[in-house]
């Protein structure tokens, strides 16, 4: 077989397919209608997805003459490599696709969040040295371990008889969000009384990140431990842990980015007694258990069953008050920009830009409001005769937490029928309790806070039930750790069973899979909240849904170097709880129509696999209908915060992705990778619009999105890279990344006929209002260099030491005009249509950020 030509030959038809889906249709952004007709909606068109391989010699020379080497052992994929690494400074999303369409597995047991089914991904942090041992499964092929993932399977293992025995003990210095780190860690191996065990910790912290007023003090654990009762039988216990306080960056407007001078300007923080302080600081600590046993049947069959439990707190606090002005620095009345006189507004511009402490939080400012309010409360806590007296705080910081408690099972079966099938299976059962409160952090100088809430008091006034938060506990008084606002909870469980059999052949590999899972969530209620006294404590109706999961795929053989594979799937995916409850902190009220999201996928692809070269080639295609989600805020046509409750959303992704690796020289690899897609919504959408402070349906509308582009993510990136690895063990290698087609997320509430019925269809304003913004195209050049030295055996060591050196060097060019994330605000200017009233927030990747450490290996 000429290989060279079946290859050009290959790579020619995949590409021009590629080219032609890209461009055979022009997309048309959905547009509002004319005053008489509806504009025609467009369909979209395809492409996706592929995996990797290694093989050893002798299966590259075997040239196609016997059974050959199948996908199924995949190695390193060039394309995730760089995906992973290279493309993060953008949030670049795989696909586009949401965090929930990618699983992580520890020891068997899924790690995910509760409410959003993203993975929980922060556990793991500093931990990277013992969690080495993992298995990737991108895409649609086949998967032993779960049928319900769309984008990717990453399955850790961090079984202590696993891990290579070693002692590590690193030290580094950092210019991001930490400064310094210290990790140690110790693994046995298994010894002869089939025993073994690893521990492994780490700590990070800077008392200010490369953004003013942020700071990060963090940490990690691990303990896992295996005994080995017989060959058939291993049982494992791992607990692993992060807990992590970090003051977070806030996005900004524009204009004040420019008066600050800095891109990094972050309005979370302001000066107390001279020293930063600042009122967003997030709280984090999940640990997880899990216990594994391993049951070697024989040599065909294995049975692998986790049990598991995670509980902690995950908290972040704000400012809050109470007939007060708003004490955000950046709040839209406070810039000059909304001045309409020009000398007052230069006049606050200047300002603003000579005084630091003018665009920050004035600490020193909420203190003296507190401590003039000398007040004294009657009718305390709901008791007549009660009162209550001193400094009543107008403003306090605010701690919002939620508390998980999860538990459950996940068992899966690998057994290989014959030399050719393999079977795999799953049965798996979760339920989680999930709490939200909010408690008060600090009361700002005051003795104590009253429990109300004032927008009742702004929409009923004169009703004293109506501004209750807790009717049970009317005119509550509160202080410092007591909660306050709303407390609630939402229960979540869940069921799944899926089946796969898998055949390798000559030269075909297949599979086919199908899963089921059940579904159902509801709330309960703590506290009876006065504008819904029966609709908010207590526990809600139950919501439940069956799901499944359809996937199947084949690969052909061409040889041991050259494949060529398609997948595909079906799967219907139940609703999270956030997105069908209308406003959960203050009653059980649901989305009018709920309905499970419905997501047809499919992919196909080339590899190349040679002893210099590895070559991925894939298109993907995938489209979801009947999302949901609940938006809350502000409404400025209304004059009240509104629930904005929608549904019928649908999302297409489509595009191609490569990957490739070649050693160019003998210590000279060269790489590159990209990925042209296109993510829209693929529909027009549905808003209900409520009063939160009322079950009233304020309007329905249509929302005009479809063809506009999906934010948060560019849609187009390149990057290649070059390596040399010397024959003196150490490295150095260059990446240049570009990166673009990146959108900010459109306000829903700007594509309706309400925000533009006043202005003349298709003028320069209407284009102001509907058309979505595109961020500027990005470049970034990264460096990495390291050194591994063995240390000398006549320095008295019985056995290898190895001291490793690690550098690297991102954004050298310190390119600062990366916007990494921002969003469009949700209020819009009702009256003069003006969209830089309320203008986008922006977030800007870090300028030149560097990376040292130093291990030590035994």
């Amino acid at each position: 077989m000429n290989t060279p030509k079946l290859t050009a030959c290959l790579l020619g038809m995949l590409c021009v397919a590629a080219a032609r889906s890209q461009s055979t249709r022009q997309l048309r952004r959905d547009t509002l209608p004319a005053p008489d007709t509806l504009q025609a909606e467009l369909k979209e068109q395809l492409q996706e997805q592929i995996p990797v391989i290694s093989l050893d010699d002798n299966e590259l020379k075997s040239d196609g003459q016997n059974q050959v080497a199948s996908l199924l052992g995949a190695g390193r994929d060039p394309f995730y490599n760089a995906a992973s690494f290279n493309f993060s400074a953008a949030h670049f999303r795989i696909r586009g696709y949401d965090g929930d369409a990618f699983k992580v597995l520890l020891n068997g047991a899924p790690v995910e969040n509760p409410d959003n089914g993203l993975p929980a991904y922060n556990l793991f942090s500093g931990l990277s040295g013992v969690l080495r041992n993992r298995s990737l499964i991108t895409g649609l092929k086949a998967n032993a371990y779960t049928a319900f993932a769309m984008g990717s399977t990453t399955a850790i293992d961090a079984r202590a008889s696993r891990m290579q025995p070693q002692t590590t003990v690193q030290m580094g210095i950092a210019s991001s969000n930490y400064r310094y780190s210290m990790s140690a860690a110790y693994s046995s191996g298994l010894n002869s009384r089939g025993w073994a065990w690893a521990i492994a910790g780490s700590i990070r912290w800077a008392n200010e990140g490369y953004v003013p007023g942020t700071f990060y003090h963090g940490g990690s654990y691990l303990l896992s431990v295996d005994k080995r009762l017989s060959p058939h039988h291993l049982f494992s216990l791992a607990v692993i842990g992060a807990p992590v306080t970090r003051a977070r960056a806030g996005a900004a407007v524009a204009e004040m980015q420019q008066l600050a001078g800095s891109v990094y300007y972050n309005p979370y923080w302001g000066y107390q007694n001279g020293v930063k302080r600042s009122a967003a600081i997030s709280e984090t600590h999940r640990p997880y258990v899990v216990a594994t046993h391993t049951f070697t049947v024989n040599a065909q069959t294995e049975l692998t069953t986790a049990w598991w439990y995670t509980g902690g707190n995950s908290s972040s606090t704000g400012l809050d008050w109470y007939n007060a002005p708003d004490p955000r620095p950046d709040y839209y009345r406070y810039l000059p920009g909304y001045i309409k006189d020009e000398a007052q507004q230069n006049q606050l511009a200047a300002a603003l830009l000579g005084n630091e402490a003018m665009r920050q939080i004035n600490w020193a400012e909420l203190y003296a409001v507190n401590r003039t309010d000398s007040t004294t409360i009657h009718h305390a806590n709901g008791f007549d005769t009660a009162t209550a007296s001193g400094y009543r705080s107008h403003y306090i910081l605010s701690r919002n937490t939620s508390h998980m408690r999860q538990t459950g099972f996940n068992s899966t079966l690998r057994t290989r029928i014959n030399e050719q099938v393999e079977l795999n299976g799953g049965l798996s059962y979760e339920q989680q309790t999930v709490r939200y409160y909010k408690t008060i952090a600090d009361l700002l100088g005051g003795d104590f806070y009253v429990d109300l809430n004032q927008y009742a008091e702004q929409d009923f006034p004169g009703n004293a039930d109506a501004i209750q938060n807790d009717l049970r506990h009317p005119n509550r008084i509160v202080h410092t750790g007591d909660k306050y606002g709303y407390d609630y909870a939402m229960q979540v469980s869940k069921a799944a069973g899926w089946l796969q059999v898998a055949a390798t052949q000559r030269h075909v590999d297949w599979f086919m899979a199908a899963g089921f899972s059940s579904t159902s969530f509801g709330r309960t209620g703590y506290v009876t909240n006065g504008l819904f006294p029966y609709n908010s404590y207590g526990k809600s109706n139950r919501y439940s849904f069956s799901d499944y999961a359809l996937r199947a795929g084949a690969t052909y053989k061409i040889n041991g170097r050259h494949y060529v594979y398609a997948n595909g799937a079906l799967y219907t995916q139940a609703p999270y709880y956030n997105n069908v409850f209308i406003s959960p902190a203050t009653r059980n009220t649901v989305q009018q129509q709920i309905a499970a999201a419905k997501i047809q996928s499919a992919e196909a692809g080339y590899i190349l696999n040679a002893p210099r070269i590895r070559l991925r080639l894939n298109m993907y295609y995938t489209r979801s209908s009947n999302g949901m989600d609940v938006l809350s805020f502000y409404h400025d046509d209304y004059r009240s915060f509104v629930n904005y409750a929608l549904r019928n959303i649908s999302k297409l992704y489509y595009g191609s992705e490569l990957g490739v690796e070649a050693k160019v020289l003998p210590n000279v690899t060269a790489n590159a990778a990209a990925a042209i897609g296109k993510y829209l919504y693929a529909g027009r959408q549905h808003a209900t619009i409520t009063l939160d402070n009322s079950t009233k349906v304020l309007d329905e509308q249509t929302v005009y999105l479809q063809n506009y582009r999906i934010g948060g993510s560019p849609q187009q990136v390149l990057c290649a890279g070059i390596t040399y690895r010397s024959p003196a063990y150490w490295f150095a290698g260059f990446t240049c990344n570009y990166m673009s087609d990146q959108w900010l997320e459109a306000n829903p509430i700007r594509r309706t006929f309400a925000a533009t019925e006043d202005l003349a269809y298709k003028n320069t304003q209407w284009h102001a209002v509907v058309d979505q913004q595109r961020l500027q195209a990005q470049y970034l050049l990264n460096c990495t260099a390291g050194y591994s030295w063995r240390l000398p055996w006549q320095w008295g060591f019985k056995k290898p030491v190895y001291l490793v050196w690690f550098a690297g060097i991102n954004n050298l060019l310190n390119n600062k005009q990366m916007v990494s994330g921002g969003y469009e605000q949700l209020r819009f200017d009702y009256t003069d249509k003006n969209v830089n009233k309320f203008p986008p927030k922006l977030l800007y990747a870090y300028g030149t950020t560097f990376l040292l450490n130093v291990s030590l290996r035994f």
